[in-house]
Order: C-alpha cells, then structure tokens, then sequence
C-alpha cells in the first residue's frame, strides 16, 4: 500500500538522506531554509521596494519578484543559469538548514505567510534568526520548473512527489498554514490534502498554524459561541480528497490514482479528517481553559461545539 511504502521508504531513506546531505545549509543543500527573521525584515522590505505589497500573493511575486532576483548566476545543483531564490541568500541570520517546512497554497498572501511564521517563533520561545524554514517557492528553482513549462514539459507527480517526501523526510517537522479558517483553502487543495496525509503517514511533526489574525477571529469565534464554528466542523468532517482542486489536473489525477491503489480514499480522507479535529479540539480547550481563568463562568458553548 501506499502509507506501508511510504513508512518503510522514511526508515531507510531517512538514514541515507541525512547522511548524504550537507547538513550545514551551504548553497546547493536542498534543505537549505531563508530565516524567519530573514522573512520579516530584508525579504518583506525587498518586496515592498519592488512594488509589490504584505497583501500580494505568493502566485503573484513569484514571476517578477522571486525569479527576477534569482536570475543571475550559477545554480550550485546543476550549474546552469538561473537560481533557487534560496540560493541567492547569505549569512546565518539569512539562512540555513531547514528545522521546519511550510506546506501552505500560492494563492495565500505573503503577509499572512511571514506573520503566521513569526507568531509560531515567538509562541515557541524559537529564536528567528536560528529558525530556517523550507518554502518550496523560495527553496524550488523556479527557473527549471519555469522553462519545462515554456517548453510545454510536465514535471512528473511521481519527481515532486518524491522532492516533497524527501524534505518531509529531511526535516521532520512540517507546519501546516491553515486560512481563511471560516472557509479554509487548504482543504479543499488536493496537494496540500495529499502533504498533510504524506506526513502523517511518515510520523513527521505536524503542526496547524493560522495566521495571527485569524487565529484572533478564531478565538474570538470560540469565546462568543459563534454558529460559525458548526460549519467550519461540519467542513472538516465532510472533507473528501476526491473533492479536492489542484492548478494542474494531472496532478490531482495522479494522486487520486495514488490514493486509490494504496491505502484508498477512505483512509486518507479519516487520517486527514482525524488531524484537523485534533487541531480543532485542542484549540478549543486551550481556549476553554483560558476562558476559566480570567472568567469565573467559562462559556459553555465552547464545550458544546468543541466536544461534539
């Protein structure tokens, strides 16, 4: 199956990974990481400089902004023109090897990316220059994807699926950008489904992060009794990979055929499903308990929705 493969594959490329890698984050390394501090200062600054806003998304930047600074040079992986944005960065307090990775959509606003990372660091007392993150926009050189795509070429499923592994693999801790939680994009986004299946399977951390302003709204949802809250649970119970949307139908085809040929649909759909109630639930309780703190009478509604 599918999730057995998966699970035997991690033991032994694991090891091998690890090993054969150069571990330091040098140019070339590909768990090489840009900082969180790196992110919310130089890069969003760069950003603004070039025209573009906290608002713009990941999809629009990444032609002008993410390949026009990468454009000069040498990629140390193949020699060719043309870098990994990641790859044009230097310094420690820039760069490194990689303790997390970011699996989130292109369609999602860098602010809420770099805001989402940087609340994750200051919760977890994580020192931002230290802390170097996998983003598969930055990390990824877009040129060679770029070019295969002019030259009407399809990355196989089979070569990304097998980068995404080998990084889950490499890293070991994946945080998953969860937004707009009313309505979250990333459920309904065939590889992100596929991503946060992959890395259960593995035993790989995982983590659900919002950003700061909807992880605010979400709380306040909770504290209020929101009937929000219902529909967001009924959405998670309702999730179906087989639902999902992916940019490239093939894609989504293949992983479907992936799905079904290993563990089926029904597995992956309750791990998935399984995950994000987990998330709900301790996000609930946490806020619960903070209710009990600070109220002499903790909302009862929160019990109700978040235990149902």
């Amino acid at each position: 199956s599918l999730s057995s493969a998966l699970a035997g594959q991690s033991c032994i490329r694991v090891s091998a990974l690890r090993s054969s890698m150069l571990g330091r984050g040098e140019k070339g390394d590909p768990l090489r990481g840009p900082s969180v501090h790196y992110l919310c200062t130089t890069f969003l600054k760069e950003l603004g400089d070039a025209g573009f806003s906290k608002r713009s998304t990941i999809r629009d930047i990444e032609p002008a902004f993410i390949r026009g600074k990468s454009a000069t040079g040498r990629c140390p992986r193949d020699g060719l023109q043309g870098l990994a944005f990641v790859d044009t960065l230097d310094g420690a307090d820039h760069v490194g090897r990689a303790q997390l990775m970011l699996s989130y959509t292109w369609s999602y606003a860098v602010g809420d990316i770099v805001d989402a990372l940087v609340c994750y660091c200051q919760r977890h007392g994580l020192d931002m220059r230290r802390t170097y993150v996998w983003i598969c926009c930055l990390c990824i050189n877009q040129h060679r994807v770029q070019a295969a795509m002019d030259q009407g070429k399809v990355v196989s499923f089979d070569e990304f699926a097998h980068e995404f592994r080998s990084r889950v693999c490499g890293i070991g801790h994946v945080l998953a950008l969860m937004g707009p939680w009313r309505a979250p994009e990333y459920i309904t986004r065939a590889w992100c489904t596929y991503e946060m299946f992959v890395s259960t399977v593995l035993q790989c951390k995982l983590d659900i992060i919002l950003p700061p302003h909807e992880s605010t709204d979400f709380l306040k949802a909770f504290s209020e009794g929101s009937g929000e809250l219902d529909t967001l649970w009924e959405a998670l119970r309702h999730i179906d990979v087989r639902n999902a949307k992916a940019s490239v139908p093939s894609d989504k085809d293949q992983i479907l055929n992936q799905i079904a040929s290993g563990p089926g649909y029904s597995v992956v759909n309750q791990r998935v499903r399984e995950k994000l109630h987990s998330w709900f639930i301790e996000t609930a309780s946490q806020e619960v308990q903070r209710l009990k703190a600070c109220c002499s009478t903790p909302c009862q509604r929160v019990f109700e929705v978040s235990y149902r």
